[in-house]
């Protein structure tokens, strides 16, 4: 016994080892190999932090509720020390699947035993700002930062709020102080990054550092992907984008990215293959656009399995639809889009109405230019009475809307001058950027 009691020891000072190098996979194994004496708690401990680290949180709550069962009746192996960490590990593992309720009562229990325990403030500053609290989660961080100065997940969480919030100097600061702390974590100088893009600066740079110190580093992976995506470098950008989602699976804004990445990229291909004098070679693009609208495809439904409340998914699958010509679908996810903002009481989204003028000029039941033109204009007539939203897109749909309103009926009048049937080649080319073609999916 004392033989086997010192080998796990062995194994878990290995595993501790591991964990302070930043070597996440051989610290689980070696934590793994620590625990086959079944009352070394502290190597199941450890695997709990690597599970959390590594995105299993399952594992965790599946073995901290066997520990706390099984030796409830041995305070000498289920020590207080013991038992505030283990329920501080569930607490975070329930937040992680998005349990709020299971995860605030273990939090609680674990902080009325050790109320300065820092990783069980940091998630309860989490869960408040989930809940709408923001104060409360800013100062249930503080108090993790006051309990433990290099918790490095309470300075970037307090760091993103003041980002979120507009403070950025403030954040920068934060991020920086973190950065200070541990040189050996990508996230504050990631951290540092996002606010010289917020203020628009080159955070190039600050990125790249980011990526030597933590090459599978997923937010960071995200902003590079963000900037080769403006550049118009849609390939690159699907590659980090992809080594985002590859890091961490759960990472819906690089879901939406990639989706992005994918439309504009079709949208390039498609501009080639009209372009294009070889018919085959024609073809060969129209068929890889038609692959990469699949792809697309697939990165919104698996928005929408993870959370099917969020009404930019469907939307986004809607247009998706549109783009690959099946406009029944198309209409079936943007009515339900819109559905989902009334029910929510939100404001009319001129992106929804838009893509759905899109559909009545495209798909709509009318047999000429002229009926399904006019089934868009009503639509474009509607959106005049919104409310223009703040971000750049919605107010880009409403500008539109207005244009596109006027074209409508220039178009009109001149085709009733020219051609009364209203059927001639030019009746789709009545400006916009995506009228002129079928197929350039410009919604």
């Amino acid at each position: 016994p004392v033989e086997r009691f010192y080998r796990d020891v062995r194994h878990y000072r290995i595993g501790e080892g591991f964990r302070i190098l930043g070597v996440l996979e051989g610290a689980l194994e070696s934590y793994t190999k620590s625990v086959q004496q079944p009352r070394f708690i502290r190597g199941y401990l450890g695997q709990c932090q690597m599970w959390l680290r590594l995105g299993q949180p399952e594992n965790v709550v599946r073995t901290v509720t066997d520990l706390l069962a099984k030796f409830a009746s041995d305070p000498t192996t289920l020590t207080p020390e013991v038992r505030v960490q283990a329920l501080a590990d569930r607490g975070r593992a329930h937040l992680n699947v998005g349990d709020l309720a299971s995860a605030k009562k273990d939090l609680s229990e674990a902080l009325a035993l050790r109320a300065d325990h820092a990783e069980a403030l940091n998630a309860l500053g989490v869960i408040r700002v989930l809940e709408g609290q923001v104060k409360g989660g800013a100062s249930s961080w503080v108090s993790a930062l006051q309990a433990d100065q290099y918790l490095m997940e309470a300075w970037t969480n307090l760091a993103t709020l003041h980002l979120l919030a507009g403070k950025v100097e403030e954040a920068r600061a934060l991020y920086a102080a973190a950065a200070q702390r541990d040189p050996s974590r990508a996230d504050p100088v990631a951290g540092q990054a996002a606010t010289l893009l917020q203020s628009g600066k080159d955070a190039m740079p600050l990125l790249l550092q980011a990526l030597q110190i933590e090459p599978g580093h997923a937010y960071t992976r995200y902003l590079v992907a963000n900037l080769k995506l403006r550049a118009g470098a849609s390939d690159e950008a699907i590659d980090h984008f992809g080594r985002a989602l590859a890091a961490e699976p759960c990472f819906v804004p690089a879901y939406y990215g990639a989706g992005a990445a994918y439309f504009r990229l079709a949208r390039g291909m498609t501009e080639s293959a009209a372009a294009e004098a070889n018919p085959a070679a024609a073809e060969t693009l129209r068929r890889r656009v038609d692959e990469i609208l699949v792809f697309a495809e697939t990165l919104f439904k698996a928005i929408h399995g993870l959370d099917p409340t969020r009404t930019d998914a469907v939307l986004a699958l809607g247009c998706v639809y549109l783009a690959m010509d099946r406009p029944a679908e198309a209409r079936e996810k943007l009515a339900q889009a819109r559905q989902m903002g009334i029910e929510e009481k939100q404001p009319s989204d001129p992106l929804i109405e838009y893509a759905l003028a899109y559909h009545e000029f495209r798909f709509g039941p009318g047999p000429t230019a002229k009926e399904r033109l006019e089934s868009a204009r009503d639509v474009f007539r509607r959106m005049a009475g919104f409310q223009p939203g703040t971000d750049g897109s919605s107010q880009w749909a409403m500008a539109e809307a207005v244009a596109m309103e006027a074209r409508i009926g220039d178009w009109l009048v001149t085709s009733l001058r020219l051609d009364e049937k209203f059927d001639r080649p030019d009746a789709k080319d009545i400006g916009g950027g995506w009228t002129e073609s079928d197929r350039k999916y410009g919604v």
